[in-house]
């Protein structure tokens, strides 16, 4: 498959791509969520909490936090 870079009106070269995935491919989310994990854990073991630079994350699979998505509104 090949690619051409289009920015400000300007056109690349046709260049070869050799990895990746096509957009809309089902694939596409779950690779970038195992990326991301893969530089959270990264990041978490290289940054020392002593700089002021900490981060949080979580790997349990619950992105959202269930008790407050379920909580009685005024609106419904």
């Amino acid at each position: 498959m090949s690619a051409q870079e289009i920015y400000g009106g300007a056109s690349s070269e046709f260049f070869p791509v050799q990895v990746g995935v096509k957009q809309g491919c089902v694939l596409a989310p779950v690779i970038f969520n195992i990326f991301m994990t893969a530089v959270a854990l990264y990041a978490s073991n290289s940054f020392l909490q002593d700089n002021g630079i900490s981060v949080k994350y979580r790997l349990d699979g619950n992105l959202f936090n269930q008790r407050r998505l379920n909580a009685q509104t005024m609106h419904g």
